[in-house]
């Protein structure tokens, strides 16, 4: 059920004030022991009264704070709906976050192991270099060779016609 008191009789349906006489089983005859037994119902039925106004009072209050209650709980599921809408956002965020960071270690894995074969290449190309130079070098060497061949040439020319001349 959902809390509701079905036997609850509200206040004015029990005519508390219509019928204050005694029924008719307290009437015996002595109307001082009658008045004397209807001095006792009196407060009985005063605090009887008071208590049906108090009843009536304590379960509009009851309505009132259920009624709240409903509001405080569809306040409280909004309330859980939005953080958790935040959570979820912020879990989205941080697995986001984790995919980044994964991609920056493999990038920085790649950049570290391109470093190193920029090194080797460069190292490479200074060996090339200096090979290269060791070649220009003997170029040139052979160079300088091969201007002095014409005068080599036109002296064993020289040569070979004062020899001739000698015979």
């Amino acid at each position: 059920m959902d809390g509701r008191n079905y036997n609850y009789i509200p206040p004015n349906a029990l005519n508390l004030h219509q019928n204050l006489n005694p029924p008719p089983h307290f009437i015996t005859g002595d109307r001082t022991t009658t008045a004397v037994r209807h001095r006792e119902l009196e407060p009985l039925l005063f605090e009887n009264h008071r208590l049906t106004e108090q009843h009536f009072l304590l379960s509009q209050q009851l309505s009132a704070a259920r009624q709240e209650l409903r509001h405080l709980s569809a306040a409280a599921v909004k309330v859980k709906a939005e953080r958790d809408a935040e959570t979820r956002e912020v879990y989205d965020k941080a697995v986001k976050m984790e995919a980044e960071v994964k991609l920056v270690g493999e990038s920085t894995a790649k950049l570290v192991e391109t470093l190193c074969e920029l090194r080797k290449l460069r190292s490479e190309k200074e060996e090339l270099d200096e090979k290269l130079k060791k070649v220009r070098d003997d170029v040139d060497n052979v160079s300088d060779e091969w201007k002095q061949v014409p005068v080599v040439k036109s002296e064993i020319e020289a040569m070979q016609k004062e020899i001739q001349r000698g015979r």
